[in-house]
């Protein structure tokens, strides 16, 4: 049985219609409501919808609980792109890690320091990876931002600064290239029109069709990605 009202981490107004209530995957209330919504009306309406709330809160909390912190032993799988890829140790390796043939191969005497290893190939072929991406969508939209950086966030994948200053969380390197994508052509979209109205929507479905399924994907999915609790 349910009886304490979910507390709300964010709401996001618009000029939409209706109010839509969204749980991501680290189990935070996000809710979307009209610009002239009273408060007492979006409390009002995140109250009737307390059990599904705490229902989908309590189904990631057990997910999240049942992660496994990587170990860094030889078969352990990590993401790269989507897809799992097993550890091997290869003493012959003239880098601390590479992902060839299927594995990720670390040399053995880079195992003490295995995490930060993995964090640095991630960084490091993000950055490329996000680098192409804007530049493809910087030429179909006719914005090019002033910087691109990688982001550290918790609760962010993306965001797009006054200044023209596009970021992207590096962990998107471990989710589909799709989703990935689809948070570049968000971002560059932002350059052009910086709230989330129905004329953004558009715009980012111009730019990449597909994205409401990748938006999905990383509402349901995101928390695979979050290094700090594991893989």
């Amino acid at each position: 049985m349910f009886s304490s009202i979910p507390a709300i981490d964010r709401i996001i107004r618009s000029r939409r219609r209706t109010l839509s209530i969204e749980i991501d995957s680290r189990g935070q209330v996000i809710v979307r409501a009209p610009k002239r919504a009273p408060i007492y009306w979006i409390h009002r309406i995140v109250r009737e919808k307390a059990a599904w709330i705490q229902s989908k809160q309590s189904e990631i909390r057990n997910r999240l609980q049942s992660k496994i912190r990587p170990c860094f032993q030889p078969g352990e799988t990590f993401l790269f792109q989507g897809k799992p890829y097993p550890l091997a140790l290869d003493s012959a390796a003239t880098e601390s890690l590479s992902l060839r043939g299927g594995y990720f191969l670390l040399h053995p005497s880079c195992i003490a320091d295995a995490g930060a290893c993995f964090e640095g190939w991630y960084k490091k072929t993000a950055e490329a990876e996000i680098i192409q991406l804007v530049n493809r969508y910087a030429t179909l939209s006719g914005e090019t931002p002033e910087r691109v950086k990688l982001s550290h966030a918790k609760k962010r994948w993306g965001s797009c600064t006054p200044k023209r200053t596009v970021l992207f969380n590096w962990r998107l390197i471990m989710a589909p290239t799709a989703v990935l994508e689809y948070v570049v052509a968000h971002e560059i979209a932002h350059l052009i029109i910086p709230d989330h109205s129905p004329r953004f929507w558009q715009k980012v479905g111009s730019l990449f069709p597909d994205f409401i399924a990748q938006r999905r994907w990383l509402r349901d999915n995101g928390s695979q990605l979050d290094w700090e609790n594991g893989l």
